[in-house]
């Protein structure tokens, strides 16, 4: 399974295709071929988040240059030079996770497809892990009947929240970072509107392992995000009395975390060219 060729195909980065036929060769087989698509992808795919989560564009124009000279050094690589090339380049790319101040990432009004791919491979990564399968193309499939919306755990009502702001200008960047973000079914996303949190916490629990684990049911189960906790170090936990600006910084930082994980560049070394699937998703963290 090429995820990282369909998540950047997601939001569009269809440049991706020059730099992955650059290192392929006419002698290669079939398992050489995917196993350099995937790596190329992988790069890319680290590349792009965090361009997107330091706000840099990442469409055609601001991508080319990088893509053309990409292509150039990697073309007819054989799979191991190809492999250290692309850890070599990570090296010099924009900072990573844990180096952007305080993560104040979050949607707004020009990042809303980037930032439902990341809240869609942060809710599939969790279930792959907890044995539940990979649902990403479920969760990004705009098609579906009922697709996945961006919900806000914060309903849109400064009113609400005014002991912990002083100004709305304050609130609306809170609300709007990721930590206070999931992916609900538009159905599901329009019928809570802006109840307040106690009211969607009922029906989070039915939803999604991301948006189930601010519910102490999903804790229940060692299989489940509690088990996810005890293998990886996580700072899940539930959060049945309310969700304070303090919860959602906390949300902030487990959101922080995950992406840590699902982008770690060290990635690339995991994939095997025997392994067609998300190799890279790991409980052991290195």
């Amino acid at each position: 399974y090429l995820e990282s060729v369909f998540s950047n195909a997601t939001i569009g980065i269809t440049l991706q295709y020059l730099p992955i036929m650059a290192a392929v060769t006419p002698d290669d087989n079939e398992q050489t071929f995917r196993l350099k698509a995937r790596l190329v992808a992988g790069y890319i795919d680290i590349l792009v988040t965090r361009r997107i989560v330091n706000f840099r564009a990442y469409y055609y124009r601001d991508i080319l240059a990088i893509m053309f000279n990409l292509a150039k050094e990697i073309r007819d690589s054989d799979p191991e030079n190809l492999r250290a090339m692309l850890l070599k380049r990570v090296c010099n790319l924009e900072p990573s996770f844990p180096e952007i101040k305080g993560f104040y990432f979050g949607l707004n009004l020009r990042n809303g497809i980037p930032v439902r791919c990341l809240l869609a491979r942060m809710t599939a990564w969790i279930e792959q892990e907890c044995g539940q399968g990979n649902r990403f193309a479920e969760y990004v499939d705009r098609s579906r009947k009922d697709p996945y919306e961006i919900e806000h755990i914060w309903p849109n009502r400064f009113d609400r929240y005014k002991g912990e702001f002083n100004h709305k200008y304050d609130f609306d960047i809170h609300r709007n970072l990721l930590g206070g973000l999931l992916l609900l079914p538009k159905s599901c996303n329009a019928s809570l509107g802006d109840k307040p949190y106690e009211y969607k916490l009922k029906c989070y629990v039915k939803q999604n392992l991301l948006v189930q684990s601010l519910h102490p049911r999903a804790y229940e189960n060692d299989s489940g995000v509690d088990g996810l906790i005890k293998r990886t170090g996580l700072s899940f936990k539930a959060y049945p009395d309310g969700f304070s600006r303090e919860d959602l910084d906390q949300r902030q930082e487990l959101y922080r975390q995950i992406c840590e994980r699902i982008w770690d560049p060290k990635r690339l070394l995991a994939i095997d060219p025997d392994d067609e699937g998300n190799s890279y998703h790991t409980t052991t963290h290195v």
